[in-house]
Order: structure tokens, then C-alpha cells, then sequence
């Protein structure tokens, strides 16, 4: 990337402090905004812990009522502030939807969608008041449904929900499997163990990275090792490889500059088919490092990969992405520019069209 536009970047880094709007003028906003700009509205109440933001927020979760995108769009926001008043508002709406998708015997696809955004709220707030409904997200036969309630039955580290995970580490459903594992890995016991070093070893290609992981986070070396030898046997990149470098970088520091530079190689090779995934993982992974290569690679992106680098530096924040994302506003592109304004209020950062 030539050096005028990195010299831009620092140089608003250094004028433009991070800060939130106000509750208040957000509250004013959202009287007069409509549609999409009303979601990145409620989207940004959601940062900060406002009180009045708080109580506005449960206020309009009203899911038999409103659209099913703004209640998504609460719930997210409501998961963020956290605390009883929310746990309950978003208790009672799984439990509404719950109630109606028996009674009809499925729901309509929007309201399926609303449903999973939920569990993944209840799941995001890592409260033990969520345990029941995540739990009974286990059972669910919605396979999104019941990978966020795998997520959070795990980081609540649910030892009642421990035989349901082993039973899903087995799954023949590749995205299933690879979130038992993961959450095993939060979990002690030989039982765990076995399961993971089983997947380690007999699981199809694409489940065992995940295996891998969960052997690392119970500090086992032979998981990390696993990990930094699929950088190392492939000659050419592939999915196992990206596989790889992702856990490695979310197992923190101790990820090493190796796996950065693996995804890094794929994303700069324009002629790699893995091209987008491997950026994908690089804003998944959550590791800070890569918010300065992604901003880099700006100017070099299609369409698809600017808006994966505007998700990715809105998953991973701080200043220098809210920068990036700040100039991606103004794309040539409506769509990368809409995904930006929506990573920033995200992060605190809504501005009135």
C-alpha cells in the first residue's frame, strides 16, 4: 500500500479521540430514524452502560410487535449492557418464541433468525440466569441454535451440560463437532480428554484443528503442537492450514508471528481461491496485530474483501480500526460503506447520516 494513505490513517488516529455519543442525543436520534439507520441506532445504545439507554432498550423489546430485525438488533445491544433487567427481557422473549414456534410447529424464517440472535445474546452475557434456556438450546433441531448454546454452556463451564457436548464432539456435522470440541476444551476431566484426543486422531480433516484447540486450551502441547505442524506439512496453503493459524491465534500471544504470517501470505496472494476465508479468520480470530495489516489492505480489496475487513476490524476494535472504518464511510462501494457504519456504531461510534 503506497504511504499517503498510512500517513492519513495516523494521522486521524491522532486527531480524532475515540468517543461515544451521548445516551441522550442517541435517544433523539432514534425518535426521527427509520429503518436501517434506525438499527445502527439501537445497535450503538448498546455501548457505554448508559442507564436511560438501558431502560429504552427494554422498553422497545417488544418481539410479538416489532420488527424482528429491531429486536434482534435490541437483543444484541441489550446482551452488551448486561445486568438483571435485560437478562429477564431477553428470558422472555426466547421463551415467547419458544412458546410460539410450538404452538405453530415451526416458525417463519424471519422469526427463526430473530430466534438464534437471541440465544446468541443470552449466550454473549455469560450470566448463569441464561443456563436453563441454553440447555434446552442443546436439544434444539436448529443446528445454529444449538452451536451458540454450545458456546455458552462453555463459558459457563456447565457441568451438567458436559454429556450433551460429548454426544456433539460425534456429530457427522462438521460446524457441530468443531463447537463441542471447542467447548470441551474449557472443560477438566478425563472424559474431555478422551474425546478430544479421539477427535484428534479419527475425526474427518476439517474437525480436527478444533480437537487441536481443545487440547491446547487444557494447556496439553501436543495440541499446540498439532497446530503449528499443519503450518509447517502443507506446502501449498489449504482450509486445514487456515484452520490452524486461526486457533493458534486465539490461544492468545503464545500464537506466535507464525500463523499471522501464514493467513497474512494467503490474503496478499490475489490468485488464492482461500484468499477470503483467510481473511476471515484473521478478524475472527481476535488478535489486535492484524488490525494494521487489514487497514493495509484496503485499497488492494474487492468488494467482498473490504467488507470482510470492515467486519473483521469491527470484531477486533480499538482506535486504529475505528479509523479504517471511519474512511471506509465515504467507499465508492454502498454496501462497504453500510457494513462500516454499522461496525461503528458497534463500537460506540454512531454519526448521523
Amino acid at each position: 500500500m503506497p504511504a499517503r494513505p498510512l500517513l492519513i490513517l495516523t494521522l486521524l488516529s491522532l486527531a480524532l479521540p475515540l468517543s461515544a455519543g451521548s445516551s441522550r442525543a442517541l435517544l433523539s436520534a432514534l425518535d426521527t430514524a427509520q429503518g436501517s439507520e434506525r438499527l445502527l441506532v439501537l445497535r450503538a445504545l448498546g455501548v457505554g452502560g448508559d442507564p436511560k439507554a438501558r431502560v429504552a432498550l427494554i422498553r422497545l423489546f417488544d418481539v410479538p410487535n416489532a420488527s424482528p430485525e429491531e429486536s434482534a438488533a435490541i437483543a444484541l445491544s441489550l446482551s452488551r449492557h448486561g445486568g438483571r433487567e435485560p437478562m429477564k427481557a431477553l428470558l422472555r422473549a426466547w421463551d415467547y418464541l419458544e412458546s410460539a414456534k410450538f404452538k405453530a410447529a415451526g416458525l417463519p424464517p424471519q422469526l427463526t433468525v430473530l430466534r438464534e440472535r437471541i440465544l446468541d445474546a443470552l449466550a454473549e452475557t455469560r450470566d448463569p440466569a441464561a443456563l436453563p434456556a441454553l440447555r434446552r438450546g442443546l436439544l434444539d433441531d436448529d443446528e445454529v441454535v444449538v452451536e451458540r448454546a454450545v458456546a455458552g454452556v462453555a463459558a459457563l463451564k456447565d457441568k451438567g451440560s458436559q454429556d450433551w457436548l460429548l454426544r456433539c464432539a460425534e456429530s457427522p456435522k462438521p460446524g457441530l463437532a468443531q463447537a463441542a470440541l471447542e467447548a470441551l476444551g474449557e472443560y477438566g476431566g478425563p472424559r474431555a480428554e478422551a474425546a478430544l484426543r479421539a477427535a484428534l486422531e479419527k475425526a474427518p480433516a476439517q474437525v480436527q484443528p478444533a480437537a487441536a484447540y481443545g487440547l491446547a486450551r487444557r494447556r496439553r502441547d501436543l495440541g499446540r503442537l498439532k497446530l503449528e505442524g499443519w503450518l509447517l506439512e502443507e506446502k501449498e496453503p489449504t482450509e486445514t492450514g487456515i484452520l490452524a493459524a486461526y486457533y493458534l491465534l486465539r490461544l492468545g500471544p503464545r500464537g506466535g508471528k507464525d500463523a499471522l504470517d501464514y493467513l497474512l501470505r494467503i490474503v496478499e496472494n490475489d490468485a488464492s481461491p482461500l484468499r477470503l476465508r483467510a481473511l476471515e479468520a484473521l478478524g475472527k480470530a481476535g488478535d489486535p496485530r492484524a488490525v494494521p495489516l487489514l487497514s493495509a489492505r484496503l485499497e488492494k480489496e474487492t468488494r467482498e474483501g473490504r467488507i470482510l475487513v470492515a467486519q473483521a476490524l469491527g470484531r477486533l476494535g480499538g482506535e486504529r480500526a475505528v479509523v479504517a472504518l471511519k474512511l471506509l464511510q465515504d467507499d465508492p462501494i454502498r454496501e462497504v460503506g453500510e457494513v462500516a457504519r454499522y461496525e461503528l456504531a458497534g463500537l460506540g461510534e454512531y454519526e448521523t447520516p
